[in-house]
């Protein structure tokens, strides 16, 4: 699959726990607004991938 197929971003929040959202087809707007969402939770937000499968831990954001 590629880039732009259905895709998880993945993110490490300012609070240390991971967080994670789906997303059916990926876009630079999605991105932004899954980052925006986990600095409101934790205050920030590090290191932001894309993953093909679910994540096996974490929270879950719905957007």
């Amino acid at each position: 699959m590629g880039r732009h197929d259905k895709t998880w971003l993945v993110a490490n929040g300012g609070d240390g726990e991971r967080y994670y959202a789906y997303c059916r087809k990926y876009s630079d707007a999605f991105e932004t607004a899954f980052k925006a969402q986990v600095r409101a939770r934790t205050g920030d937000c590090r290191t932001v991938h894309w993953s093909n499968s679910e994540p096996s831990s974490g929270t879950e954001i719905e957007l």
